[in-house]
């Protein structure tokens, strides 16, 4: 989250204020990642983050499958 937060607002993609209102919302992340603040969890750089974290997972889960099937 902080990665693309930062990339974004390096290239001009989002204004000041958007990033500081991202970055003030991370506070309410637990260090899970997870959290029970609805603004966070409609934030899109939060949206993001977890659909990578999702992913990451799955591609974890399947090398462990293929390393068993060998």
């Amino acid at each position: 989250m902080i990665h693309n937060l930062l990339l974004d607002g390096g290239a001009g993609k989002i204004n000041a204020e958007q990033f500081g209102t991202t970055w003030n919302l991370m506070d309410e992340m637990d260090t899970a990642g997870t959290t029970h603040s609805p603004e966070l969890a409609q934030d899109e750089y939060y949206k993001v983050a977890v659909a990578a974290w999702v992913e990451a997972k799955k591609a974890e889960r399947q090398r462990f499958i293929e390393s068993k099937s060998l």
